[in-house]
C-alpha cells in the first residue's frame, strides 16, 4: 500500500487546501520523499486529506503541459495553497477512456487505491445532472446551466429517489391527420393519451381543426368507413371521449356539409355498413334517426344522382334489405324512427322502396316482402294512419308511383296484395271470394285504380303516360286487365263504334263539300240555290269537326301526356296526326273566309289526312289492331328520323 502511494505522489504536485486548516495540523505541511532508499513520504494525517482536492488534476486540460521529471528519486516540490502550479501534468492522459460511457469514474479509481475506507457520496445536483453519464468533481463553470422545468406538483429529491420515481408523462399532440390515420387503421392504442391532449387544451372532437375541409368530416364517419372484418375498436373509444368531452350528441350528429354528401351523418355510414352493433351504439347515444342525406350524391339518377334512398336512416335500412335494423330503428327503447316521416320530397319509405325497384326478379323479392313488413308494421303501430295513402309532393302515392315509373313487380304485388293475419287484414287489396278445387273467385280492391274526380287514377297514369316502355305489360296485369275488359263490355264498345261511325260520317261530308266547292269566282262564294245551302251545312259541319279534334287533341296530346319531341312521335302519333288535320281544316275555312283561293291546297291536304285517320279505328277488331300499329309504328319512326336529322 505504501508502495502505491509512493508511485502516485511522485507523479503528482499535491496541493495542500483550505481544507487542510481545518484539521489539527496549525501550519503548512512539508513532504519528504527519501527516493534513495526507497522510503515512502507518510502524510500526518491521511484522514484529515481532502481528496476532491485532487479533481482539479483531472479538468484542468488547458492548463500549459508540466516539464518531465529527470529523475524519479528527485524530491518533490511543495506548493502552497493559492500558488499556480504551472508544471502540473494533466493525469487524465492517464487514464485514456476513463471518462467513457461505462468506464468507472478515475477518481473513485483513485480513491479506492489510497484509502481502505469508503468514500461517502456527495448529494447529487437538480434533476439536469441526470442527463450526463457520469459528474465531475472540477470547479463549476461560469456558464449558466438551464434547468429541466418539472411537472407541476413535483419537486427535486435525491438522487435514489429520482432513479426509483417512474418519468413524466408526455402528453401526446393529436392533430386531423394524425387522428383519421389512427381510426382509418383502427388502432384504438394509438389514441391513448386523446382524452388528456383535449381536455388540457380545452377541445372538441367536433372542431374545425378535427374536421376534413372538404367535406366536415370528422373522425366518426372515418372510422365507420374503415372496418376490418365489421369491427373498428376506435369507435366506442371516440363515443366515450365525446362524451367525457361533454358534445356527444353534436359528435354524433354532425353532418356533412359538402354539395355531395350534405345531410349524411355516421348513422347513415353505419346502416349503410351493415353494422348493427354500431347502430345501435349510436341510438342508444343520442343519435338523430330522421337526419335527412340531401346531397347531389343521394338524389335519383335522372336528377344527376347515384343512390337515391329516401334521405332518411330507417328508409336507408329498408332499401338496403336490412330488417333487423329496420326492426330496432322502429323499436328501440331510446328513439324510435316514425314510419310517417317524410323526406324532402314528401316520399315515406314506402315511396323509397317503390323508387328503386328495377323489376329483376331478386330485387322484386326482396322489396315486395320489406314493403309488407313495413306497412303491417306502421298499421300495428299508427292504427289510424294508413301509411300507403300517404301522398308526395306529387300528389301521389306509392302505387300511383309505381304506375307512374313503370315498376311492374311492386305494381303487381301491391294490388293483388293478400294478407291472411286478421289483425290487419283491411290491408289486403285481394279476397278469396270462394273456390272449389283448382278453381276459385277472388275480389280486388278498386280504390285508387279507377277513380274519377280531381285524384288522378292509377289507370288513368297508365294510359296517358307515355314515358314507360312497359305500361302495356302493367295494363295487363290482373285486375287492370279485367277491369279494361268489363268496361269496353260495359260502355266503351258502344262508344267506339259510335265514334267510327260520326268520324266516317264527318269525312263523307268533308269530301262532297271538297268535291262540290265552286271553281268560278272568289270566295267566299254566294248561296243562293238549295245545293248552294247544303254546300254551306257540310262546311259548317266540317269546320266544327275541326274545331272538335283541335280542342281535344290539345287536352289528350300536350296537357295529360305532357310528352316530349319523341314520345310524340312515336306514342302519340294518332292524336298528333288528328291534330294537325284539324289545324289544317281551321286554316281552310280562315283563307275561304279571306277571299284566297289558295284555300283549296290546304284542303286537299286536310282531306288526305283525314281519310288516313280511318287507320286509327282499325285498332278496335282483332283482325285489324295488330297491323294498325304496326303501321302506326313505322310512320313514327321514320317521322322521328326525318327530324332527329
Amino acid at each position: 500500500m505504501n508502495e502505491g502511494r509512493s508511485a502516485l505522489f511522485r507523479r503528482c504536485h499535491l496541493a495542500l487546501s483550505k481544507a487542510d486548516t481545518l484539521t489539527s495540523a496549525p501550519a503548512k505541511a512539508e513532504l519528504s520523499v527519501d527516493a534513495g532508499d526507497g522510503g515512502s513520504a507518510q502524510p500526518e494525517s491521511d484522514a484529515a486529506f481532502p481528496l476532491s482536492e485532487l479533481s482539479h488534476l483531472f479538468e484542468s486540460e488547458d492548463a500549459a503541459p508540466s516539464t518531465q521529471d529527470t529523475s524519479q528519486d528527485s524530491a518533490l516540490e511543495v506548493v502552497q495553497p493559492g500558488q499556480v502550479a504551472d508544471s502540473r501534468q494533466n493525469l487524465r492522459m492517464k487514464f485514456q477512456g476513463a471518462f467513457k460511457k461505462g468506464i468507472s469514474n478515475p477518481m473513485d479509481l483513485l480513491e479506492s487505491t489510497i484509502y481502505e475506507s469508503n468514500v461517502v457520496p456527495g448529494p447529487k445536483k437538480a434533476p439536469m445532472d441526470s442527463l450526463f453519464d457520469y459528474g465531475t468533481y472540477g470547479h463549476m463553470s461560469n456558464q449558466k446551466r438551464r434547468r429541466k422545468k418539472l411537472p407541476r406538483g413535483k419537486t427535486a429529491t435525491s438522487g435514489e429517489d429520482d432513479q426509483s420515481s417512474d418519468p413524466p408523462k408526455v402528453v401526446k399532440t393529436f392533430n386531423r391527420s394524425v387522428l383519421f390515420d389512427c381510426v382509418s387503421r383502427g388502432d384504438p392504442a394509438a389514441l391513448d393519451g386523446l382524452l388528456e391532449y383535449l381536455q388540457s387544451h380545452d377541445k372538441r372532437l367536433t372542431d374545425e381543426e378535427f374536421r376534413e375541409p372538404s367535406t366536415g368530416k370528422t373522425c366518426l364517419p372515418k372510422a365507420l368507413m374503415n372496418l376490418y372484418g365489421g369491427r373498428n375498436d376506435t369507435i366506442p373509444l371516440m363515443v366515450d371521449i365525446a362524451e367525457k368531452t361533454g358534445n356527444l350528441r353534436e359528435f354524433l350528429n354532425s353532418p356533412f356539409r359538402d354539395l355531395y354528401y350534405r345531410g349524411q351523418t355516421a348513422l347513415h355510414i353505419a346502416i349503410e355498413r351493415r353494422c348493427k352493433q354500431y347502430v345501435e351504439l349510436l341510438v342508444e347515444k343520442g343519435a338523430d334517426v330522421h337526419a335527412q342525406a340531401r346531397g347531389r350524391f343521394f338524389q335519383p339518377k335522372d336528377e344527376g344522382g347515384y343512390f337515391y334512398f329516401g334521405e332518411l336512416p330507417l328508409s336507408l335500412a329498408a332499401c338496403t334489405n336490412q330488417p333487423d335494423i329496420v326492426h330496432y330503428l322502429t323499436e328501440n327503447p331510446h328513439k324510435k324512427a316514425d314510419l310517417r316521416r317524410q323526406d324532402s320530397r314528401g316520399n315515406t319509405v314506402l315511396h323509397a322502396l317503390v323508387h328503386i325497384a328495377d323489376n329483376t326478379k331478386d330485387n322484386t323479392r326482396f322489396l315486395t316482402k320489406m314493403y309488407d313488413v313495413l306497412l303491417i308494421k306502421s298499421a300495428k303501430l299508427y292504427p289510424d294512419c294508413s301509411l300507403e295513402t300517404v301522398l308526395n309532393s306529387d300528389g301521389m302515392s306509392p302505387l300511383m308511383m309505381a304506375a307512374k315509373l313503370g315498376k311492374i313487380g311492386v305494381f303487381q304485388h301491391i294490388i293483388r296484395r293478400e294478407i291472411k293475419d286478421e289483425e290487419v287484414r283491411h290491408l289486403s287489396r285481394k279476397f278469396k271470394d270462394w273456390a272449389y278445387g283448382p278453381v276459385y273467385s277472388s275480389l280486388y280492391d278498386l280504390s285508387s285504380l279507377d277513380t274519377c274526380g280531381e285524384e288522378p287514377s292509377v289507370l288513368e297514369i297508365l294510359v296517358y303516360n307515355s314515358r314507360n316502355e312497359n305500361r302495356h305489360e302493367m295494363l295487363a296485369v290482373e285486375p287492370i286487365n279485367e277491369l279494361l275488359r268489363a268496361k269496353w263490355q260495359k260502355f266503351a264498345a258502344v262508344t267506339f263504334y259510335i265514334s267510327v261511325v260520326s268520324y266516317l260520317i264527318t269525312m263523307i261530308i268533308f269530301t262532297l263539300v271538297a268535291y262540290y266547292h265552286p271553281t268560278h269566282g272568289t270566295p267566299p262564294y254566294p248561296y243562293i240555290s238549295s245545293s248552294d245551302y247544303l254546300r254551306m251545312a257540310g262546311e259548317i259541319v266540317t269546320l266544327a269537326s275541326g274545331i272538335f279534334f283541335f280542342l281535344t287533341n290539345i287536352k289528350d296530346v300536350f296537357l295529360k301526356k305532357c310528352p316530349g319531341v319523341k314520345s310524340l312521335f312515336i306514342d302519340g302519333s294518332f292524336q298528333l296526326l288528328y291534330f294537325i288535320y284539324s289545324v289544317l281544316i281551321v286554316v281552310t275555312a280562315a283563307l275561304y273566309l279571306s277571299g284566297i283561293k289558295a284555300y283549296v291546297s290546304v284542303m286537299v291536304f286536310a282531306l288526305v289526312l283525314g281519310w288516313m285517320n280511318t287507320l286509327y279505328f282499325t285498332r278496335g277488331l282483332k283482325l285489324t289492331g295488330t297491323y294498325s300499329i304496326m303501321i302506326q309504328k313505322t310512320f313514327s319512326d321514320s317521322c322521328w328520323c326525318m327530324c332527329s336529322s
